[in-house]
């Protein structure tokens, strides 16, 4: 009889012994979340693709950029392009309408890319942010790029981020497309701190 709540008792530890590693690692990732984002300095404006995972949609594509900016019915779009190195600098654009989907913290957004026989939609997630870049990735966790203002960001700022990156994906298989208006395009190496 005495051995049955002394049974339970280690149940009920080991139960929240397990729970307790299971969130551990999700709270990590999770965190930055909670971070509100001030919607009206970060959906708008122009965001250059400073790094990125590679994938076959973004393969030879340079100087790559994300503007968000209002229509003439005051909705908020984005449009996003880049330059085909393979087309000789043409540009490649995809744009749609924008809904931020958790309003109040503003880090996650669905775009409605518009094509001629469909629509896209993709939701993002701004994981991590500073002033003047954020982190984004999808829910799956499948991609993941790093925008800034700039560029061409400080080489000590990239570190910050790149070093801040690591908790959502694997910084390693990032690439650094060539910025706007540079010469030739940096190698990841010396992109990467």
């Amino acid at each position: 009889m005495k051995a049955e709540p002394v049974r339970i008792l280690f149940a009920a530890l080991a139960l929240a012994s397990l729970t307790a590693c299971a969130s551990s690692g999700a709270s990590r990732t999770q965190a930055s979340l909670v971070r509100p984002i001030d919607a009206a300095a970060v959906y708008s404006g122009v965001w250059y693709e400073v790094a990125r995972s590679v994938t076959p949609e973004t393969t030879g594509c340079v100087a790559a950029e994300a503007r968000f900016e209002r229509d003439k019915k005051r909705r908020l779009t984005e449009r996003d392009s880049c330059r085909m190195t393979a087309d000789g600098g043409k540009e490649r654009v995809s744009a749609g309408q924008v809904k931020i989907l958790n309003r109040g913290l503003n880090t996650k957004f669905r775009t409605s890319y518009v094509y001629a026989l469909n629509t896209d939609r993709r939701e993002y997630w701004i994981v991590d942010h500073g002033d003047g870049w954020y982190i984004r990735t999808e829910p799956k966790r499948q991609t993941l790029s790093i925008f800034a203002r700039n560029p061409n960001p400080d080489p000590s700022q990239l570190a910050m981020i790149m070093t801040r990156a690591k908790a959502f994906g694997d910084v390693a298989l990032l690439e650094f497309p060539q910025p706007t208006g540079a010469g030739p395009a940096l190698a990841a190496a010396d992109r990467q701190p």
